[in-house]
């Protein structure tokens, strides 16, 4: 549905929206340690590259697997930056 009818915005506002204060508090802190650290282990165009591409990689698969529920966070995205240390 949601690239038939042209809303592939969809994709990718999840990772800005989170599921209340702690969620938001835990995925900031996850990003600012462990982002920064791959960040410049790795340099800004590759971190945003494997980031974004997490981000809606994670959101195509939760829309395909359940397509009714609304999914919020950027865990997908972190999960990635760790797949991508591998």
């Amino acid at each position: 549905k949601i690239l038939n009818e042209g809303e592939t915005w969809r994709l990718v506002t999840p990772i800005f929206l989170h599921a209340g204060v702690i969620h938001l508090f835990c995925n900031v802190s996850v990003q600012l340690d462990v982002g920064a650290f791959f960040e410049r282990e790795w340099g800004s165009g590759i971190w945003l590259f494997l980031y974004l591409t997490s981000a809606v990689g994670s959101s195509i698969f939760s829309c395909c697997f359940k397509p009714d529920n609304v999914s919020v966070g950027s865990s997908g995205a972190v999960m990635g930056l760790f797949g991508g240390k591998l």
